[in-house]
């Protein structure tokens, strides 16, 4: 609806009343748009107004509190002047200095750490220094040793001689190993070496050294079907390996050893063992096991070996025997008919001989050597540790 065409419409007088209308909707709206601002205006007046207040209020009573606590301060010195004597004066110089000395010592303790701080680190920088040099020159220098020949023969000198002796014998199996391949090129480079132990002092006249042969005879038969313990007799007198001149091991002494009874099939040697001597006197040394070899110096004793062929070759026979028997006596029926309960318990019987004769048999089969030595069998026995013992006196 178009008001300025429905204004327009109307008269001169209702045209009026229609313009005031709109004047006072206007005039109501203004006033109401004025109202709104002034009491948001206001409000936010009110709000700075509160702010300020408690910001004042804060001031003053920290204003406040500052002046209670004047006051208090004020009540609690003393009402007149103190002066403090000279007493109280020299003590206050005495801690005074006191402190000042303490401080000064902290000072100069802390500087003597710090010395000897920079000192060590200096210290260690100078030795990495110096191993890192004596590293490089190690790795620079040619792989021998180098030294002045003098015409003192002393200590030192022969020192050198000897490690330089063994290393250019170092030199030389590294060489033959290394160069050509050649086996006999190789042994020759070994047997050219030198060893490096020297020769070793005697540490008492009255030693039997490692090889030293004990002479002895057998003083029963061995039989090695069943191990245990033989009896010997030393033969001759047994003097000490230095000079030759000091008994040590007289004729007569008894020995004691074991010997194995475990033969292997083509065995021909008991290997016995020694493990001590019993002298005249009641004195005694213990062997430890040492070995027994004959008169040739081979190991273990000579002696009969029975391999029980006959015995072997005999069981073989029986077995094929039982074998063929059994075959035989066990009742069959070519005609296809039943066996009668007679034939049947007497095959059952027949197997069961058979499996207990074979099983015999086989364990007979399983027959080791037996070696006999007899008694008197000469011997010696070969020391594989250095004896020092006492001489023996017949006195």
């Amino acid at each position: 609806m178009d008001i300025k065409g429905s204004i327009s419409g109307l008269g001169t007088g209702a045209r009026k009343i229609a313009n005031k209308k709109i004047l006072a909707v206007i005039s109501f709206i203004l006033f109401f748009i004025v109202l709104v601002t002034m009491m948001v205006i206001a409000g936010k007046g009110q709000q700075k107004q509160s702010q300020a207040q408690s910001q004042e209020q804060t001031t003053q009573q920290n204003a406040l509190d500052v002046d209670q606590s004047l006051n208090m301060s004020l009540a609690s010195a003393p009402s007149e002047n103190v002066i403090p004597s000279k007493q109280a004066i020299m003590e206050a110089k005495e801690e005074v200095a006191k402190k000042e000395e303490d401080l000064r010592q902290a000072n100069d303790e802390n500087s003597i750490e710090n010395r000897l701080k920079e000192e060590a680190i200096k210290e260690y920088l100078v030795m990495r220094r110096a191993k890192s040099q004596a590293l490089l020159a190690a790795l620079k220098a040619p792989t021998h040793i180098e030294y002045e020949k003098t015409n003192s023969p002393n200590a030192a000198n022969s020192t050198l001689d000897e490690a330089k002796a063994h290393l250019a014998a170092l030199e030389k199996m590294r060489d033959g190993v290394s160069g050509t391949g050649n086996p006999k090129a190789e042994t020759k480079s070994t047997l050219d070496g030198y060893l490096d132990n020297t020769r070793t002092a005697l540490s008492s006249p009255y030693t039997l050294s490692i090889g030293t042969l004990i002479p002895a005879t057998l003083g029963g038969a061995l039989n090695s079907d069943i191990a245990g313990t033989v009896t010997a007799t030393i033969s001759q007198n047994v003097y000490d390996s230095a000079t030759g001149s000091t008994l040590l091991f007289p004729q007569g002494a008894e020995l004691v050893g074991q010997y194995n009874g475990q033969v292997a099939f083509g065995q021909e040697r008991l290997p016995v063992q020694w493990y001590r001597i019993n002298f005249p006197d009641g004195s005694t040394v213990n062997l430890r096991g040492m070995s027994g070899v004959d008169v040739e110096g081979q190991t273990g004793f000579e002696g009969d070996v029975n391999n029980h062929y006959w015995r072997l070759f005999g069981q073989s026979t029986l077995l094929g025997l039982i074998a063929g028997g059994t075959t035989a006596a066990i009742s069959t029926n070519d005609n296809g008919d039943s066996v009668s309960p007679s034939q049947t318990i007497a095959n059952g019987v027949i197997q069961q001989y058979s499996q207990v004769g074979t099983t015999l048999i086989q364990k007979n089969l399983q027959i080791a050597p037996t070696i006999t030595v007899p008694s008197g069998y000469e011997f010696n026995i070969i020391l594989t540790k250095d004896i020092v013992i006492p001489p023996y006196s017949t006195k």
